[in-house]
Order: C-alpha cells, then structure tokens, then sequence
C-alpha cells in the first residue's frame, strides 16, 4: 500500500485516495474491502494531501455560534390554541435581477395557521 501510495505522489504531495489504492491491489490479484484499505491507510497515516480539505484546514466559513440561541419554551410541542401567542417567523434574502438584494418576511400564526409576509428591498 505504501508503495503504491508513494507512486501517486504529485508535486510531493499523496493523491491516491482508497479508491485508486484498492484498484491497483485488485490489479495485483490482492483482494480486500474498501473498509479494510481505507483502515489500513489510516493506520500507515497515508492520507491524500492534495485534495483533501477537511486535513488541509483549508478555508471554512464556520464561525461557531455567533448571536443569542433562545429558549426553547415550546419543546416541540406545536399545538397552541390561543391566537397570537405562538408566531412563527423566518427571513430569506433574494437576488434580484438588477443584483439588489430583497428580504422575504414570512409570519405565521400557529393556532389559527395564518399566515402573512412581506417583501423588502435594499
């Protein structure tokens, strides 16, 4: 396996994943499962370095949890009775043609299913 990872190497770098890895052992008449070779890959530490983003630590536009996460008063439980004591509510934001941005504002009511909205546009 580590001769066949060495051959993949690009610019100093691995880029033969299982995949490759597993067809050229079938090439040799050694027959293992995809499960076994990415194991055995793992534990040699041969990993694909070139294309591989989640062990490049490439760019990630994860930030954590930014704002305030509120209380969860209803528990999943979405069966109010009274008007307007249990809203719904979300915001989606659309391109427009002449690359404006508009806001969709979607309101709605969870004892009666009402619903309204509003549109918009910076």
């Amino acid at each position: 396996m580590l001769k066949i990872a060495e051959s993949g190497r690009y610019r100093g770098r691995l880029t033969y994943g299982y995949r490759r890895v597993q067809e050229e052992l079938i090439k040799l008449d050694i027959h293992l499962s995809d499960a076994v070779v990415r194991r055995l890959m793992d534990e040699l530490n041969v990993q694909v370095s070139l294309y591989n983003r989640h062990r490049n630590c490439r760019y990630s536009s994860y930030k954590g949890t930014v704002g305030k996460v509120a209380r969860n008063v209803l528990h999943q439980h979405f069966n109010e009775t009274v008007p307007f004591k249990v809203l719904h509510t979300d915001v989606t934001q659309v391109r427009l043609a002449d690359t404006k941005w508009a806001y969709v504002s979607a309101i709605t009511d969870e004892a009666s299913k009402e619903g309204s909205f509003s549109i918009s546009s910076k």
